[in-house]
């Protein structure tokens, strides 16, 4: 499966995606796509550090956000309104971070994506 026929069925999903993946691209030379059957990892040395994926037809979590960002972080940190958040242990949140199609809160999520990058892959042994 490709990152292409995940998103195949919806060309807004896949176009966020694109400019999603070339931004940590450009951020991250070494970074590696995995897809599976519903979300696309997104790798570095071979450690996922963040996912991508299209809601669910009728999940009002993430508004019209036509791909979620998903990753998690050592701290908690103030969410936007299309987010979800799981603490996933005393020390630890997973984000679901809605993108919205005209890419507004990019930036927003590329820095948390990059705290995610250090926690999981530079940080970890």
């Amino acid at each position: 499966m490709s990152a292409k026929n995940l998103f195949s069925g919806d060309p807004a999903s896949y176009g966020v995606f694109l400019t999603v993946w070339n931004k940590i691209k450009s951020a991250y030379s070494d970074a590696e796509l995995d897809a599976r059957e519903c979300a696309v990892a997104v790798k570095d040395g071979n450690r996922p550090f963040c996912w991508m994926w299209v809601p669910a037809p009728g999940n009002s979590t993430y508004g019209d956000c036509p791909l979620v960002v998903s990753f998690a972080l050592d701290s908690r940190v103030q969410p936007h309104k299309f987010s979800r958040i799981v603490q996933m242990a005393s020390d630890r949140w997973m984000y679901h971070f809605g993108v919205e199609s005209d890419l507004g809160l990019l930036d927003v999520l590329l820095s948390l994506i990059d705290r995610a990058h250090a926690d999981k892959v530079e940080r970890r042994p």
